[in-house]
């Protein structure tokens, strides 16, 4: 029955619901793609017909969505917060894995633009050369920088990391079913970045219905999502088997985003 059901709403959705802007998004460009986030973040309704804006609207108020902005909301908090206690200019701030990182073009309008360096990486191209343009539009490239880098390549890793004030990895680790591949790439980290200094992160902790998500929609790459979840008590043993000390966390109004705050 559940599997007669979930079939009837994919093709809801992959039909009727693309008059919805986001729900078209999220299958052109894959549910989990800085585009479709960048999208959410905006929380702007639109879509094909007023239909289209009428289901765009109540997509975009789905509680999972709600999360992921509040999830943006701490994040930038929380960087504000660190960016504030360091005394000097020109911190340098490190996405491993960031997209087309809007939520940092927060942190600089929140902190302005002589306080922060930012280098954000990707491993898709594409995301590199949008955030660079939007930079570009906004006057920041002398602030922000894209580029393309492997957050699993301790080289690549470490040239952009290994001075750095503040390495950042947001949504990242919401993907892997393999929990040792985020004990992987916390470590990684740990061995690059300078004594003293912050990786700030988020991670899913709960999920309103994971199974359903993963069955309606796609990745980036247009494969099946394999959303996952990491329990609150499981990160915080795998950041002290990666040798950072929690400094503080918070966690959206659902429970299902935590953004911790660690120090080296």
């Amino acid at each position: 029955m559940k599997k007669f059901i979930y079939i009837i709403v994919r093709l809801f959705l992959q039909t009727v619901g693309k008059l919805s802007t986001g729900i078209r998004m999220s299958y052109t460009y894959g549910f989990t793609s800085g585009k479709m986030l960048e999208y959410v973040y905006n929380n702007k309704p639109s879509g094909i017909t007023i239909a289209g804006r009428i289901l765009d609207k109540v997509y975009l108020s789905h509680v999972g969505w709600k999360a992921v902005r509040e999830r943006m909301f701490n994040l930038v908090e929380i960087l504000s917060d660190t960016v504030k206690n360091m005394d000097k200019n020109h911190i340098k701030i490190t996405d491993i894995a960031g997209g087309t990182g809007l939520y940092l073009f927060k942190l600089i309008k929140k902190v302005g633009k002589d306080r922060v360096r930012i280098v954000v990486r990707d491993i898709e191209e594409k995301w590199v050369i949008d955030g660079n343009k939007n930079a570009r539009n906004l006057g920041l490239r002398d602030v922000m920088r894209f580029k393309t880098g492997d957050a699993f390549s301790k080289k690549d890793l470490n040239y952009d990391i290994h001075n750095t004030d503040v390495v950042v990895a947001s949504g990242f680790y919401d993907w892997f079913e393999d929990k040792k591949l985020i004990e992987k790439s916390f470590k990684l980290i740990y061995e690059c970045i300078p004594r003293g200094k912050y990786f700030i992160f988020t991670i899913q902790t709960k999920h309103f219905n994971l199974e359903f998500t993963n069955a309606m929609f796609v990745d980036f790459h247009r494969n099946k999502l394999t959303m996952t979840t990491t329990e609150h008590n499981k990160v915080l043993e795998m950041i002290k088997k990666s040798g950072f000390k929690v400094v503080d966390f918070k966690t959206d109004s659902w429970g299902y985003y935590t953004v911790y705050r660690t120090l080296k």
